[in-house]
């Protein structure tokens, strides 16, 4: 893997693997993070309105890429905003040059702006409607708090209706600089940092402090809402170390054990042996500015106090661990890796999200780090972290 800061303070990485494809990644490091009440949801918003450009059409961008057989796309996370291209290497070039027209040329139409206004605005309905998309947003909210990890992907209602172009472009300018830039290439090709050198020839630069707090400490908070719905959506966590800290490999062995697939601890006891749910898992997440470990599953209503005891029961119970179940979970996790990172879209995107997150070695240490951890880690992270300060978010029928 090499790594390369060119002229203009872009990140160009380069993991080279043998591959007939290839994909790039341009992760900008900017999303919800950095917005207020006011913009929210303007960094997805710029999300959408980049796939139509000055020189191409929203379609004619997507068909250049889609008649090769690739694929286009993006996403926006709390932290960065992606966009990538997954297509034969033979059409590098091309690939780099509609990412580069994506990145540097926005229209910012106002017919397109509109239309794409109207869209998000639909999907907010669609989360708000859906219970097990619309309790991730009450989860982070009550989770975070006034912490900016609390703001919404989306933003709301009033704030879409509300950014105005000049509010994008401001907020494009802002941020999407090369020196606030990272791209990633996986695949079986040459002369990359030179290509993109030329195709990436932009040189705004970001003058502000992008750092903020990290998000700690956890407190008892319980929040209820109630919808026109038969089950109950329950959301158990806690905030836990970023990635840089060395508890966040902990924290990805207890997640192993307490909820990775149907032999998990959480899923035997609550789904196997009890029959209280279809399904039952966690989430561990750790990145720059925050962390957190959270327990998931609908049940029926009246579940809620015996699937609540449950969880809390294989939280003490991880005391009573032994070298075994470690190491079981050591092999469960470096298998799950190297399956998950065969694609090369999920490893081109862990190893941007690490550069962002400090430097590409994280991803490159993953493993070596994940054995670095001792079962009496595991007890000391699970006594400190998951005890009564929980935050629980139950989503039930009206």
């Amino acid at each position: 893997m090499q790594k390369k800061i060119l002229k203009n303070r872009l990140t160009v990485i380069h993991n080279k693997r043998d591959s007939d494809t290839v994909v790039i990644q341009v992760l900008i490091k900017t999303g919800p993070i950095f917005e207020n009440e006011k913009i929210g949801g303007i960094a997805h918003f710029i999300e959408h309105l980049l796939f139509e450009t000055k020189n191409r059409s929203n379609k004619e961008l997507s068909s250049e890429i889609e008649s090769l057989g690739g694929i286009i796309n993006a996403f926006t996370s709390e932290e960065f905003t992606c966009f990538y291209v997954h297509i034969p290497k033979k059409y590098l070039n091309l690939g780099l040059e509609v990412l580069s027209d994506v990145i540097q040329n926005p229209a910012f139409n106002p017919e397109f702006v509109e239309t794409e206004r109207n869209v998000i605005l639909e999907e907010i309905k669609l989360w708000s409607d859906d219970p097990k998309l619309h309790r991730w947003e009450l989860f982070k909210k009550a989770l975070f708090g006034n912490h900016p990890m609390g703001n919404s992907s989306f933003g709301s209602i009033n704030s879409m209706k509300s950014i105005t172009i000049k509010d994008l472009e401001e907020f494009y300018n802002k941020y999407y600089t090369p020196n606030n830039s990272i791209i990633s290439i996986v695949g079986d090709v040459d002369n990359v940092f030179d290509i993109i050198e030329k195709k990436f020839s932009f040189t705004r630069k970001l003058n502000i402090n992008t750092n903020i707090d990290i998000a700690k400490g956890n407190k008892r908070t319980e929040l209820t809402e109630k919808k026109s719905i038969d089950h109950t959506y329950l959301v158990l966590g806690y905030k836990t170390p970023i990635r840089t800290e060395k508890d966040s490999y902990v924290f990805d062995i207890i997640d192993n054990i307490l909820g990775y697939g149907i032999s998990s601890r959480l899923a035997d006891e609550i789904r196997n042996k009890r029959g209280l749910a279809y399904q039952v898992s966690t989430d561990s997440v750790s990145s720059k500015f925050y962390g957190y470990f959270a327990v998931f599953l609908s049940t029926d209503k009246k579940n809620i106090p015996e699937v609540k005891k449950i969880i809390l029961n294989e939280f003490n119970k991880l005391q009573d661990l032994t070298e075994s179940d470690v190491e079981k979970a050591k092999r469960s996790i470096e298998g799950s890796f190297l399956i998950r990172n065969v694609d090369p879209i999920q490893m081109v995107t862990a190893m941007n999200m690490m550069e962002f997150v400090k430097d590409v070695d994280i991803f490159n240490d993953y493993l070596k780090n994940i054995k670095k951890v001792s079962l009496e880690d595991v007890k000391s992270v699970a006594k400190q972290y998951l005890n009564e300060d929980y935050t629980l978010i139950l989503i039930e029928q009206s």
